[in-house]
């Protein structure tokens, strides 16, 4: 199959608490403990299920399927592991032929209009190749390990951008088919590429944060109309796609905090520390198929200062304007429902709260905003060695693996 021409690419670019999850590992012979004489740690249970189920908050069911993360745990810096590899995952022909497309419209589109096609296809976005989850056996600890290869932004349209509009092949009888119709066109497909990740189309890879001020307020974002990525929607305070060159610690590894800490000051221009930003998820909004980490920032500056600190010094403040709302999830909960916002940002928030502000008066809030459950709940099942049971303070923010 054809791979992504880098000749094209120029240019700079736990537990668990009511989660049933199935996780993707790879079967390794594993000592008891490590070099270092800690326990070695173990692969996460794997669940007997057939299908997986995406999140739903109250009444309203997102896209978005979790693979790991409950609102209460947090992804530290040390257990989430990002290996890299340079080389481009080689395309299927309907996604090379949709990327092709893709190419044409960014040349002869934007500014760049008559010029090559390399100052807007940056080859620094990241693909998702393979997750594996693993438990400390002592303290159920998660470790998440990625395996990411490079994308580019070409790729990136053609698949996150256009899994609905970009024609990806074309049958006998004329009819035209998109990459979605080939790839998640049933359940059964999409159960299967959220628990095998589809390299070619999981690009993008990225991080959405909530940010709170040091006065009790939150920052959304509201994208530019013109804006080729969900024009005019909310947002949250920062979505950022990990850079495969921006975010290396090392010659074959990554950092998504690194990327969060990045990302502030890119979208808000406010400087954080890793110390600031708490990763409480990981998955896949199944509308677009892209994968991030979901959590929230710390600032510690005012809602006004960092109003000052966007207009001066945030290199995106082209891509939209900042709204400040009290750190209460039921106005920022109904800002996001009522602003058309992608079902990550929902979740990111809903779960930023989760930890903030306790299960308990999430879920309320989440009550008022979206309505009550309908129907019965998701079902839960063990993670880690632990159940969570039917009603508990966290069923009805769950996903299933």
């Amino acid at each position: 199959m054809p791979s992504v021409p880098p000749g094209l690419a120029l240019g700079a670019g736990g537990s668990a608490v009511g989660l049933l999850m199935m996780v993707r590992y790879r079967r390794r012979r594993r000592s008891s403990h490590d070099r270092r004489g800690q326990p070695a740690p173990q692969p996460a249970a794997r669940d007997a299920v057939d299908r997986a189920e995406p999140v739903s908050i109250a009444g309203h069911r997102t896209s978005v399927y979790l693979v790991e993360g409950d609102g209460v745990l947090t992804l530290e810096p040390g257990r989430v592991l990002l290996s890299h590899r340079e080389s481009f995952v080689d395309l299927p022909p309907p996604v090379a032929a949709a990327r092709e497309n893709a190419i044409s419209r960014i040349a002869t589109s934007g500014p760049t209009s008559g010029d090559p096609v390399a100052p807007w296809n940056s080859d620094s976005m990241v693909a998702l190749c393979e997750y594996r989850i693993s438990r400390l056996p002592d303290s159920q600890a998660v470790c998440l390990r990625l395996d990411t290869c490079r994308n580019d932004y070409a790729t990136f349209v053609a698949t996150v951008l256009g899994l609905d509009s970009g024609v990806a092949a074309t049958s006998d009888d004329g009819t035209h088919r998109t990459l979605r119709q080939e790839f998640l066109a049933g359940q059964d497909d999409v159960t299967g590429r959220v628990r095998t990740p589809e390299p070619s189309l999981a690009n993008g890879v990225g991080v959405a944060l909530l940010a709170f001020t040091s006065d009790d307020n939150v920052i959304l974002t509201r994208r530019r109309d013109s804006s080729m990525t969900r024009p005019g929607e909310r947002d949250v305070s920062v979505v950022e796609g990990v850079h495969a060159t921006d975010d290396r610690q090392t010659p074959d590894r990554l950092s998504v905090h690194n990327t969060a800490v990045r990302g502030c000051f890119e979208e808000l221009g406010v400087a954080v520390s890793e110390a600031d930003v708490h990763l409480l998820a990981f998955g896949v909004d199944m509308r677009y198929y892209q994968w991030n980490f979901y959590g929230y920032v710390d600032l510690s500056c005012t809602a006004q200062e960092v109003l000052d600190s966007h207009s001066k010094h945030a290199r995106d403040r082209w891509e939209g304007r900042l709204e400040c709302v009290p750190a209460d999830p039921v106005p920022v909960l109904g800002r996001l429902q009522t602003g058309g916002t992608w079902d990550t940002a929902v979740v990111t928030a809903y779960y930023a709260f989760c930890k903030r502000h306790g299960i308990n008066a999430a879920r309320r809030a989440a009550k008022q905003v979206f309505g009550p459950a309908q129907g019965t709940l998701l079902r839960r099942g063990r993670v880690g060695g632990h159940r969570a049971e039917p009603g508990s303070a966290h069923s009805e923010a769950t996903g299933t693996r």
